[in-house]
């Protein structure tokens, strides 16, 4: 990683995460027909009505930003103390309007009430209200691979217990890890089974699908691919269409976002985690400035990133 600009990928992560959010937020819930319907032939391909508001997952990004810093070399129930707290902190805030998802508010509920993360956690769920969290451990801990992949466990094991969504933060975070170290995006699929192999077959199929997708050269039958196999909803589907998305575009944040949020499904979520995989990897001068300077609270994005570039330590691996 010689002469990676850390304070640059950082900031395109952070800023990149969010704008790919706030983009995909209008198209949620809306299958592909339907966003094409609604906002043209060419589905959403700037700010709605010129709102740049991200949400929840931005906002718990964040928190687990912010929880990373505060724990620093602590071992992993040092951190997970850091991120009960700000977890619970997000679900008592009076900005937590941003259609929170069901999973995350129970789970946040458990751990205020005095329920450990460790079993806070739905056994059953594989929403995407974890993954799109991930990014930012891979960012901290991309130089400790072994902590990283204790800590992005537990992170979504404390809303998410499926081995499936556990398998997808773990793959999530890695994969910002890997846009960092400069690895081409044509290797992640492989390097990203390797890392998460025996977590959940389900995992690896869709990691496989992916792989399969990026192959065709026609762009128009590879979305149809992903269509037919991808609702958008799952853990393992939002990263595989926002890896999807990097590996068809490598070079380009908007074509990336864009094709990552024109989608049915959980287009914010899909798009905060393309985002965070392209920014981390291209650096802010690759995002356009329009959405750079529309997103809301820019300042504070930009402030926590560069505390993130400062602050992530070379640790080594601790035990639960």
């Amino acid at each position: 990683m010689n002469g990676v600009d850390l304070r640059d990928r950082s900031r395109g992560m952070m800023l990149g995460l969010a704008i790919g959010d706030a983009l995909g937020s209008p198209a949620e819930f809306l299958s592909l027909g339907q966003i094409k319907e609604r906002y043209g032939p060419n589905g959403v391909s700037d700010y709605v009505k010129d709102k740049a508001m991200f949400t929840d997952d931005t906002q718990m990004s964040i928190a687990v930003a912010e929880a990373l810093l505060e724990a620093g070399r602590l071992p992993i129930t040092g951190l997970m103390d850091a991120v009960t707290r700000k977890f619970v902190e997000w679900h008592d805030s009076p900005d937590n309007f941003r259609a929170p998802g069901i999973a995350t508010m129970q789970a946040c509920r458990r751990m205020k009430e005095g329920t450990s993360w460790m079993l806070s956690g739905d056994k059953q769920s594989k929403g995407c209200g974890s993954v799109m969290r991930s990014a930012p451990v891979g960012f901290y801990y991309r130089d400790a691979l072994p902590r990283l992949k204790d800590a992005a466990h537990v992170i979504g094991i404390c809303t998410h217990k499926n081995p499936t969504a556990d398998a997808a933060c773990q793959g999530t975070a890695f994969a910002a890890a890997l846009a960092i170290d400069g690895t081409p995006p044509a290797q992640w699929p492989g390097r990203i089974m390797a890392f998460t192999k025996g977590l959940s077959e389900e995992f690896t199929a869709t990691i496989h699908r992916v792989e399969s997708a990026a192959a065709m050269a026609d762009e128009e039958k590879a979305v149809s691919f992903i269509g037919r196999f991808f609702h958008g909803w799952t853990a393992d589907e939002v990263l595989g269409i926002a890896l999807y998305s990097v590996m068809r575009h490598p070079e380009d944040f908007s074509a990336c976002v864009l094709r990552s949020i024109n989608n049915s499904g959980d287009s914010d979520s899909i798009g905060c985690v393309a985002g965070a995989l392209q920014g981390a990897r291209l650096g802010v001068a690759a995002i356009p400035g329009k959405w750079v300077q529309g997103i809301e609270r820019r300042g504070d994005l930009e402030a926590l990133a560069d505390r993130l570039a400062a602050g992530a330590p070379p640790v080594t691996q601790t035990a639960l």
